[in-house]
């Protein structure tokens, strides 16, 4: 009985000082990436990097004692910040205060929506989703977070409104207003995190980037030169909230609501399941269901956004040698600290430090090899990719995914008849 509800509380009766060293080790290793990670992801997300942090503190702490997963790291990733990003600011204005309120209540929203789901044991409906349609729209919310980067890496006031190619455009247009100290050091962050990590992916390069940027602009003051920094972090555990809402303001989240919920779960659950076979019990995809969503609406008191779970961060806690859930715990604990004592450190940390870290990040989803394949091996695939990916970029993330789901169902559907028709 406690197994199925709580694994890791199940594991402590067998647990093993070996074990608790590689735990401590991999919870250590994940923390120190997972803390400029979620500074930057919250920047992504159109909110203040401490946000950021309140994302993955709650939320993990509640997967780590309830979910099913032993190396399943969740808190704040590129695609759900972009997602959120794009759909909320077309009722708010970003980083501002009911900006910020909507952004945690999506995550309420999202979170019951999830629970529902998992109560319903419908935690194979992704298994609907084709494969194609979910890479044309990462590869596609690759690209647009790369372009909404162009800001703060270039820094330039860029309209948070443009599109794609109207971004392009304003960059072209107002070339000469490029800031050279930010593009500097942004080019510079970002190659140095692309070296070490082709030779060590374990090594936590991104925080000492920040760490020595930070130390740059507070010794040459490079505020005062025109480049933009965090500023400041509050100190300290976030504040129990409730969010309040209005019939109107859910209805108006609805398309961002599911968009979210289905591409967050199938991130998760297909991490979860690609590291089943290193554990002894079995993923359970109606539990991650109901526990991602709890996750969600217990953070969401918390001042938390959605959180999923992190690629990267899962499977350096897989390499860093995690044996339970306690790594996670050891992360918690490393986040409460840098909350209670570390966050003024972080005030002098460029943005363009950050615009890189969060452009490395999604380098890893844009996988060329895999759409020269589906050219060579099958174009029917190679359509739906490209339909998924040409409709994300040109209209929205919602309208992508879901239009890209439509086309494939249609084209399939079409094609059937056809051969239908002529067999008869």
């Amino acid at each position: 009985m406690i197994k199925s509800i709580s694994p890791l509380i199940a594991s402590l009766k067998e647990y093993k000082r070996s074990s608790f060293n590689s735990d401590i080790i991999a919870g250590l290793t994940v923390g120190i990436i997972l803390i400029p990670q979620a500074l930057a992801y919250a920047l992504l997300a159109g909110v203040p990097p401490i946000y950021g942090l309140y994302s993955a503190l709650i939320p993990m702490l509640i997967y780590a004692l309830l979910g099913s997963s032993y190396y399943l790291s969740i808190g704040p990733v590129a695609i759900t910040a972009i997602l959120m990003l794009k759909s909320v600011s077309k009722i708010h204005t970003p980083f501002s205060e009911p900006y910020i309120q909507l952004i945690i209540l999506l995550g309420l929203f999202i979170g019951v929506f999830q629970i529902i789901l998992g109560a319903l044991r419908m935690g194979q409906l992704t298994q609907y989703i084709p494969k194609t349609v979910l890479s044309g729209f990462i590869q596609a919310a690759a690209i647009l977070i790369i372009f909404s980067q162009f800001k703060d890496a270039l820094g330039l006031m860029i309209p948070s409104q443009l599109s794609t190619f109207e971004t392009l455009f304003y960059v072209i247009n107002h070339a000469i207003e490029i800031n050279l100290l930010a593009l500097g050091l942004f080019g510079f962050s970002l190659l140095t995190i692309l070296l070490v990590n082709s030779r060590n992916k374990r090594f936590p390069v991104a925080l000492v980037v920040v760490l020595t940027s930070i130390g740059m602009s507070y010794y040459f003051q490079l505020d005062n030169k025109g480049l933009q920094i965090v500023g400041d972090i509050p100190q300290g555990f976030p504040e129990l909230i409730f969010p309040v809402y209005e019939i109107s303001t859910f209805i108006s989240l609805i398309p961002s609501i599911f968009a979210v919920t289905f591409i967050g779960y199938v991130g998760s659950i297909g991490l979860a399941l690609s590291f089943e076979h290193l554990q002894e019990e079995k993923v359970n995809a109606n539990k991650e269901l109901f526990v991602l969503g709890l996750a969600k609406v217990v953070g969401a008191f918390f001042q938390a956004f959605p959180s999923t779970g992190s690629f990267s961060r899962t499977a350096i806690n897989v390499t860093a040698g995690a044996k339970t859930q306690i790594s996670s715990l050891i992360t918690i604990i490393l986040l409460a600290v840098t909350l209670l004592f570390i966050t003024p450190l972080f005030y002098y940390l460029p943005n363009a430090v950050l615009a890189a870290i969060i452009v490395h990040s999604v380098f890893s989803l844009l996988k060329v090899d895999y759409v020269k394949e589906l050219w060579g091996k099958n174009k029917i695939d190679f359509t739906v990719f490209t339909a998924t990916f040409m409709l994300t970029i040109l209209t929205s993330l919602e309208i992508g995914v879901i239009g890209g789901i439509l086309f494939y169902y249609l084209l399939t559907y079409s094609i059937h008849l056809f051969f239908n028709n002529n067999k008869s």
